[in-house]
């Protein structure tokens, strides 16, 4: 079951197992009355994960599914892995087609995992993902095959450049979203700069470093930014740390010294940074204009949220266009880092200088 990884029903189990060919204790072949009850069994354990809305449809819990796909790569030769998955969804490689031949999801986020977790090179998962994205969402499908039940010790399996842009993508999605579910990627990535037993690109550490930026963890965040430090990206989020801090002068200083450089090498004027720091622009920020700055008290309900806890409504990181959602658990939990962005410090009701670090927190 686990070899085919997402949601699927009974009878796919069943079917998988008689292209295996595998035997019971006794030497006959499973029956699906022996799958029905080992599913049973499974389900009253609470190691089963029913989908909410396809009935009959059920994966494995993250707790175990990571573990057991490990286990299984362990006991089986992966060409013997891929063969029964190749059948299981009728896929020959070796027939030249024109795109993407599934059009099952599920069947592609299992070939596709089994790829990256066997260690296919850099040139077979990018073949791969351009196929695929002609037909499917690439990013579900991605997300679903590679992001989900994070295992450590699977992600040496992976081929450096595609391990990287796992860990950037959620790193990514981690600033932009506050989702929990990509904390142990944050804390892999951590460990992988501490031992230094890898060389780590340079875009992974910007991602790095910018959630140790919203955590508030300053040193850990000037550790990792040491090797890049003649890096406008860099300089800008060194200029975040300024700002935390209520250093507005300097901190816009170093803010266009970095924006010049990095209109020329993007070639663009606006748009430099990604949503999760557009509280860094002094374009946007109060700090930058304080002839500008919006003269009134300030509640932390007020100040803000990112994008996905917000309703939408004109223009990001104001506060008389955006309003908390009453759905969200965690209104203005970026407060302590936007109060700057959002009015005159002075008249603020939130502290001049920040003095508790900025977590991240779950978006739900």
């Amino acid at each position: 079951m686990v070899l085919l990884w997402t949601w699927r029903p009974r009878t796919a189990v069943y079917e998988l197992i008689q292209k295996w060919g595998l035997k019971n204790h006794a030497g006959k072949a499973f029956t699906q009355m022996a799958v029905k009850d080992a599913w049973e069994q499974l389900r009253r354990a609470g190691l089963l994960v029913e989908h909410s809305r396809r009935q009959g449809y059920a994966q494995l819990h993250d707790k175990i599914r990571g573990q057991v796909y490990r286990e299984l790569l362990t006991r089986h030769p992966i060409v013997e892995l891929r063969g029964v998955l190749y059948r299981s969804a009728n896929y020959d490689p070796s027939h030249s087609h024109y795109g993407w031949p599934l059009w099952e999801d599920a069947d592609t986020i299992a070939i596709l995992r089994l790829a990256v977790f066997s260690g296919a090179p850099i040139s077979d998962l990018e073949a791969m993902q351009k196929e695929i994205s002609g037909r499917n969402d690439w990013g579900t499908i991605f997300y679903a095959a590679c992001m989900e039940a994070f295992d450590p010790v699977l992600m040496d399996r992976v081929t450096p450049e595609w391990r990287w842009r796992m860990a950037t993508g959620a790193l990514g999605n981690l600033c932009q979203r506050a989702d929990p579910e990509h904390l142990p990627f944050f804390h892999w990535t951590t460990e992988q700069v501490k031992t230094g037993r890898e060389v780590i690109p340079g875009p992974l550490r910007l991602q790095l470093a910018e959630v140790l930026l919203h955590r508030g963890e300053f040193s850990q965040m000037v550790d990792v930014l040491k090797p890049i430090e003649k890096d406008a990206a860099a300089d800008v989020l060194r200029a975040g740390i300024r700002i935390q801090q209520g250093q507005w002068a300097p901190a816009q200083a170093e803010m266009e010294a970095a924006f010049k450089i990095l209109r020329k090498a993007m070639g663009i004027r606006t748009r430099l940074l990604p949503y999760s720091l557009t509280w860094i622009s002094p374009a946007n920020s109060a700090w930058a204009r304080p002839d500008r700055a919006r003269h009134r008290p300030m509640t932390s309900g007020e100040s803000g949220c990112m994008p996905s806890m917000c309703d939408w409504e004109t223009r990001p990181w104001s506060p008389t266009r955006f309003r908390p959602s009453p759905e969200s658990s965690t209104p203005g939990f970026t407060s302590s880092a936007l109060f700057c962005v959002l009015g005159c410090a002075r008249n603020c009701a939130l502290p001049r200088h920040i003095s508790h670090p900025i977590p991240i927190m779950p978006q739900r």
